[in-house]
């Protein structure tokens, strides 16, 4: 995952394959296979262009 000038975290596709495996091994309390959700972040990330996508970290924040 990289970091912008903003200090956003930059999810690229790469990102939601690892994020998916981690919560298959992780999510032992059910729910189903994480590949559907995989597949929706993936044509979601397209449709904004496929280059990434600027996520705030949470400190960026306001608490208020």
């Amino acid at each position: 995952m990289q970091v912008n000038e903003q200090g956003e975290w930059v999810l690229q596709e790469a990102d939601l394959h690892l994020i998916a495996t981690g919560t298959g091994i992780l999510g032992t309390g059910g729910g189903g296979s994480p590949g559907k959700a995989l597949l929706k972040a993936c044509m979601q990330l397209q449709r904004w262009g496929g280059s990434g996508r600027g996520f705030a970290t949470p400190h960026r924040v306001s608490g208020e």
